[in-house]
């Protein structure tokens, strides 16, 4: 059978059960999908369904490292005010830099995807 998108979305919504609604999700697995045919340079009809597994788990590793879904985190303080005093601190946007550097294909991702790999001369 060959990897199928509803499949990788199924099986993320099993890890993140609290995230399960989130509309990224759909758009992450098509990124992920699309880097995962990039990467081995195969269509997707012609990988096995058994990648599903690991494809759900890098995106949820991709996640929670990055804290994409959790809407508890505030931002990076800016300044402390103690009585008449306030002290300002330069705050990075990393957090933002990580949400649209949405590199989904980790070390351990492509070790498994060299398996199905095709090399392509150009």
């Amino acid at each position: 059978m060959a990897l199928k998108k509803d499949k990788v979305l199924e099986m993320v919504k099993g890890l993140m059960p609290n995230d399960g609604e989130n509309t990224m999700l759909p758009m992450l697995i098509d990124e992920l999908l699309l880097e995962v045919e990039s990467y081995t340079h195969v269509d997707l009809d012609e990988l096995p369904e058994s990648l599903s597994k690991s494809l759900a788990l890098a995106l949820y590793e991709w996640a929670k490292d990055t804290n994409a879904f959790n809407h508890d985190v505030e931002g990076p303080v800016s300044s402390i005010e103690a009585g008449d005093e306030t002290v300002n601190f330069a705050v990075s946007a990393k957090k933002e830099v990580m949400a649209s550097d949405t590199n989904l294909l980790s070390d351990k991702l492509k070790r498994v995807l060299n398996r199905y790999r095709k090399l392509v001369f150009d």
